[in-house]
């Protein structure tokens, strides 16, 4: 972590509210699909009864316990949840791909200037192996290192996250 530039630490902390942000959105989404099943499972009127009994049916207009209008309803607002998390994952993950790449050129550019800062060592070289370096081997730490940084702190975000519910 030593090596990443302090202005792309900082931006890891953004990266990991987005997962953070994903993981939320996930959980909604997948939370969603459980009062299909039960839909499914014990029918329409039951539903509509346990939310209509339920502590927060107050907050529900009442248009919505309209039978003929429920399952559209219902299932228009699970399709515009998966919506929203797709659009949502699809940025965030572009937002990602951007900060590896950024932190690739940061990166290539450091080394760059500081072989060609080295004097000392300037004129003794015979081969182009600085040149491989800048480009092999820093596209190697950031497809290696910063990509399973990033799926890591994902990871472990989501790993709390279901422990924190499940508990």
């Amino acid at each position: 972590i030593k090596l990443i530039p302090k202005n792309y630490k900082k931006k890891l902390w953004f990266l990991s509210v987005l997962q953070a942000t994903k993981f939320i959105l996930e959980i909604f989404s997948i939370g969603s699909v459980i009062p299909i099943i039960y839909i499914l499972a014990k029918g329409q009127e039951n539903f509509i009864e346990v939310i209509q009994n339920s502590k927060l049916s107050h907050l529900i207009p009442e248009f919505i316990f309209n039978q003929d209008y429920f399952i559209l309803i219902f299932i228009s607002l699970i399709i515009l949840t998966f919506f929203i998390k797709f659009l949502f994952v699809m940025i965030s993950t572009l937002i990602e791909q951007r900060w590896i790449e950024n932190l690739n050129a940061q990166m290539s550019t450091n080394l760059f200037e500081f072989y060609l800062n080295d004097i000392s060592n300037f004129f003794l070289r015979k081969s182009h192996a600085q040149i491989r370096n800048i480009t092999s081997e820093i596209n190697i730490f950031c497809k290696f290192f910063a990509r399973a940084l990033v799926l890591g702190c994902s990871e472990i975000l989501k790993l709390i996250g279901i422990i924190i519910i499940l508990y």
